[in-house]
């Protein structure tokens, strides 16, 4: 793949890209994610904000992950400030109302189950290669679609596990589905 270069790929990753394919693969996100991430800050206080960047994905600890209200005004926080998200620890504001203030603000939302340290970390390495990021999905996919062979079922089966969030579907010559779903 060396010499290859594919229009786009340094442009800074979006959010939906590091949950779909990404270091966050398995997160929930409440938002289209849309936004490009071109930094990461750990915000343990909400008085931190008022020095967060535009498109900064933003990691909550401490006592400003502390519970719904907390996470809630983080949320407006991070509105006001551009940012690109917010990544919570799981529990800290209800799954409905993350998606219901996620989408009025149109501030992504992200609720993770691990330690929001080593979170942040693996996002701002992909944030800051991002080119670096997406050649390891494409490494990762190319070795497991190998592995697979020349099953249909097995492809779309490593497609799908590779890519969630997307559909794939193999479609004949004239457009009907031979395996996946439409």
């Amino acid at each position: 793949m060396s010499g290859v270069r594919t229009a786009g790929w340094e442009a800074p990753v979006t959010v939906a890209e590091l949950v779909n394919a990404g270091p966050l693969a398995g997160a929930r996100m409440y938002g289209a994610g849309e936004h490009p991430v071109r930094g990461v800050r750990i915000v343990d206080e909400l008085s931190v904000f008022a020095t967060v960047a535009p498109h900064t994905a933003v990691v909550l600890t401490g006592s400003a992950a502390g519970g719904g209200w907390a996470v809630e005004m983080a949320m407006r926080r991070a509105w006001e400030q551009a940012a690109a998200c917010v990544i919570a620890p799981s529990g800290g504001l209800s799954e409905h109302s993350g998606e219901v203030l996620a989408e009025r603000l149109g501030v992504t939302l992200v609720f993770v189950d691990e330690d929001p340290l080593l979170v942040a970390l693996r996002v701002a390495s992909a944030a800051s290669r991002p080119d670096a990021a997406r050649t390891q999905l494409v490494a990762r996919c190319a070795t497991r679609l190998a592995e697979a062979g020349p099953s249909a079922r097995r492809v779309l089966g490593v497609l799908n596990a590779e890519l969630p969030g997307t559909a794939v579907t193999f479609l004949d010559r004239y457009g009907l589905p031979l395996a996946g779903r439409r």
